[in-house]
């Protein structure tokens, strides 16, 4: 008697209409639910790749101005932010004191001047992310200052000139800007705001 009942047993199991499996219906309406929400994310990060490039213009500023305070303060020379509005770059570069009313940048120096061959060249250059534009840039404290190039200058003895500066993006009216306070080098960053073009 015990066999039959175990068999009896199975056979009730297996034909119960509750198997634990799902249904085809049932994973194509999981899987539609599923695809419309992830359709409706990727339509929502569309409309915030511009803030995306907008703020790592903004932080990658940032870290270059923060490369450059530290750097003149630890090769004990004085180095320059440079913002290039016409090649859409920045560039660190080093500063050289004129003994007279010339240029103030290194990369302009005539060779026959006693520079190192090494401060010819920019240590960064960095570009501009595609679609940026530079709106707004003002030295508060500076000597750097001039309508040709636009460029703050970082101190071996660990200050720097003040700045404001503000990116677009070209193709909305959303802007960020950042202050760099004079002498102490601290940077704030404002919020994402809608411009007026």
């Amino acid at each position: 008697m015990p066999i039959f009942s175990t068999t009896k047993k199975r056979a009730e199991a297996t034909s119960s209409p509750k198997r634990g499996r799902f249904t085809f219906l049932e994973v194509m309406l999981v899987l539609t639910v599923i695809g419309f929400v992830f359709g409706i994310g990727v339509m929502q990060m569309g409309a915030l790749v511009p803030e995306f490039r907008l703020k790592k213009q903004i932080r990658t500023l940032a870290d270059t101005m923060d490369l450059a305070f530290t750097q003149s303060v630890v090769e004990g020379k004085s180095l320059s932010l440079l913002l290039d509005r016409e090649k859409s770059e920045m560039r660190i570069e080093y500063y050289v004191e004129p003994e007279d009313e010339g240029d103030l940048w290194a990369t302009e120096v005539e060779e026959e001047e006693e520079v190192e061959e090494y401060m010819l060249k920019p240590l960064l250059v960095e570009p501009f992310e595609s679609g940026m534009e530079l709106v707004e840039f003002e030295v508060l404290t500076g000597e750097l200052e001039g309508p040709d190039r636009e460029a703050i200058l970082f101190r071996p003895e660990g200050s720097s000139d003040g700045a404001k500066v503000k990116f677009r993006e070209k193709h909305t009216r959303l802007s960020q800007s950042l202050e760099l306070w004079p002498l102490t080098g601290r940077i704030e960053i404002s919020r994402i705001q809608a411009s007026e073009f």
